[in-house]
Formats: C-alpha cells, structure tokens, sequence
C-alpha cells in the first residue's frame, strides 16, 4: 500500500512535470528502518526519507508498471528488506536494501546525509534487478533469510569469501 505522503508528494510535485525539469525540494518519511540494520548504518535516525529529487529520477526514468509498483511496495522494502548490501564505491548510496516481491527482486539505495549535527538516511533510487548476476561482488552485511551478520568475513553474493586485509 502507497504511504499517503509520497502520493501527495507524488500528486503535488512530480506528476505531470516534463522529463528532466526541475521539481520543488520537498521531503516525506517513507518507513523506519528494522532495528538489527542499525548497527550497519550508522545513524541515531531509523527513519528513511524520499525527496522530490529522487521521486522524479524515478518518475522520468522507470517504465509506469515498475514505477507504481515500486512505490507501493517502497515502505514494505524499507521496513523489512531481505538482504542489506554496502553499495559499491562507484554507485550512489551507501547501503541497498533489497527484498524478493512477487518472485521479482527489488533494490533501494540509501545513503546517510548529514544536517547540521543530525544525520538521516536518504533514498536515492530503486529499481527492479534485472539479471541474477547485478548484485554479484557487493558486500552482503545481513540477511534475513538466516538473520547473520556477515561483515566479517566479508561474503559476497556469489558466495566468495575473503578475509579481510591482515
């Protein structure tokens, strides 16, 4: 189910609006993060938010099939991923939370951005993973699967392990 304030958000500020326009800066809670993911992201805030920014990235550039359907299962992926990745130093967003929908895997990249003395976890983007192989490499912190914490030894999506530098 659509949080009701990123469909206002959506309604107020982004629909409609031509591709690659800019978009007032407005921001919605979308969930608050499980609380065993806490001690992999570092920040007081469980809360996650969306922006106006990220909500028209989206817009413009998912077909409207993954668009809605990402958007009406954005809290449920938020509050109860299945897996939690580092993301990859080339990539936007520090962590991705990502869960299995409808025999479908979901991603939602997240970085912490700090305000002043505060710090919030920010959605950047989110699409469906396309490809059994596109998580391949990335650091895999915690699954809800077996509820193990796996920063150490890093394991990876393939299964790889290698120990950390000596």
């Amino acid at each position: 189910m659509r949080n009701d304030r990123l469909q206002w958000m959506l309604e107020t500020y982004v629909r409609g609006t031509a591709e690659g326009s800019v978009v007032f800066m407005a921001t919605v809670p979308i969930a608050e993060i499980a609380t065993q993911l806490r001690i992999f992201l570092l920040c007081e805030n469980r809360k996650v938010y969306l922006n106006t920014r990220s909500l028209k990235h989206l817009y413009d550039k998912k077909p409207a099939e993954e668009f809605d359907f990402i958007l009406d299962n954005l809290e449920s992926i938020v509050r109860t991923p299945d897996l939690l990745f580092r993301n990859k130093k080339d990539k936007r967003g520090d962590f991705c939370l990502v869960k299995d929908i409808q025999e479908r895997r979901y991603l939602v990249s997240v970085e912490i951005k700090h305000f002043g003395w505060e710090a919030n976890l920010q959605i950047v983007t989110a699409f469906r993973v396309r490809g059994g192989s596109y998580l391949k490499g990335y650091e895999l912190l915690w699954s809800r699967r077996d509820g193990e914490i796996h920063s150490s030894p890093r394991h990876h999506i393939d299964g790889q392990h290698d120990t950390a530098p000596q």
